[in-house]
């Protein structure tokens, strides 16, 4: 019985090998983290708050009794970073809100403090649950809240905290009014 010469195979195993571990030591870059940033306007009057907003802005938390209204009492510009304006204070998500397959969800809180309709931006792709009701008033899904794909919207007095991203199953874009 004639046993193969195996030596000639050992430098194409040594090579195949680091190969293999060079791929495995040199991870891509990682996506830029996604990081909660305060801003307020205390004194009714614009207020920047600098922050890398090239991955997006959403409001997560409205801190003030003054509406937080997109383009109207704040905003952000890839120059400068977010603005609130007109007593506006709330906390807001910039960076990278893709978690690659986890758990992406996230609160919002909105509020139609005025008993009129009041919208409050959110990525609502993952749909949208009611977890904490914070008024009086009644907050029923598709009367006094719902959302659409421009974010949240609340109604009739309205005020909760909304999770976004992982909801029951519920039509795609329901009511949009």
């Amino acid at each position: 019985m004639k046993i193969p010469n195996l030596l000639g195979l050992i430098p194409v195993f040594a090579v195949s090998l680091a190969i293999g571990h060079a791929a495995y030591s040199s991870p891509a870059p990682l996506p830029q983290q996604a990081q909660i940033i305060s801003c307020s306007s205390n004194d009714m009057k614009r207020k920047f708050c600098a922050a890398d907003v090239s991955g997006g802005v959403q409001l997560v938390k409205q801190r003030s009794d003054a509406p937080c209204v997109l383009n109207q009492t704040w905003g952000y510009s890839n120059d400068r970073g977010i603005w609130v304006d007109r007593g506006c204070r709330a906390d807001f998500q910039v960076g990278n809100f893709d978690s690659g397959g986890a758990d992406n969800s996230y609160s919002v809180y909105c509020a139609s403090d005025n008993g009129r309709r009041n919208e409050c931006p959110a990525d609502t792709r993952g749909g949208v649950q009611l977890s904490v009701k914070r008024s009086g008033a009644a907050c029923d899904y598709g009367k006094s809240w719902g959302y659409n794909p421009e974010g949240i919207w609340v109604d009739r007095g309205c005020r909760a905290d909304f999770q976004v991203g992982r909801a029951p199953r519920r039509r795609r874009w329901p009511i949009s009014r």
